[in-house]
């Protein structure tokens, strides 16, 4: 696992699905990411659109012997006074986090990102990503690659199993959706 420099391959079809899944669970249990993804989840974020083409804004990092330890996906959105904010979400599997690899996969990202904004009209740009506070190895390759925290953002999850039972006030129907 010397490797320094990953091997990178674009999506090539549905097939990857699973592949993309299985690197994504490993990644963010790595970052004891709450919030997890399904199958379908996949495939939806992967659904092209004017601003999102998976044949080439979905990125594999191979190691040496050409197995799949990371992917990116890329996409653009037009922000507050048509900024356009360029992005990329990256995923990598442990083993592999202390080789420089994220940073390469940033650097890659940044390439196609820009070969994006050149097709657009001038517009002021800026490159993001997002991050959750636990998840320190991505966070720091950010930061070393020029990125800075603007905004902050807290999500709150309620489990639905134990909800208790409250009795309704008189007048108050429930009705099947």
């Amino acid at each position: 696992m010397a490797q320094q420099k990953p091997i990178f391959r674009r999506f090539q079809n549905e097939a990857d699905y699973a592949l993309m899944y299985s690197i994504l669970m490993e990644s963010t249990k790595a970052d004891q990411v709450v919030e997890t993804a399904t199958l379908d989840d996949i495939k939806n974020w992967c659904a092209p659109s004017v601003r999102f083409d998976p044949k080439q804004d979905i990125l594999f990092a191979l190691d040496d012997k050409g197995t799949e330890i990371g992917f990116s996906r890329m996409s653009w959105y037009t922000g507050k006074d048509d900024v356009k904010l360029y992005t990329q979400a990256s995923y990598l599997i442990p083993e592999y986090r202390k080789l420089e690899i994220w940073s390469e996969m940033v650097k890659e990202n940044e390439l196609r990102l820009r070969e994006i904004a050149a097709k657009h009209p001038y517009h002021q740009r800026f490159f993001q990503s997002w991050a959750t506070e636990i998840q320190k190895e991505w966070i720091g390759v950010l930061e070393n690659k020029g990125f800075k925290a603007v905004r902050y953002f807290k999500n709150m999850l309620h489990s639905l199993e134990h909800i208790p039972d409250y009795e309704l006030s008189d007048g108050i129907d429930v009705w099947p959706v």
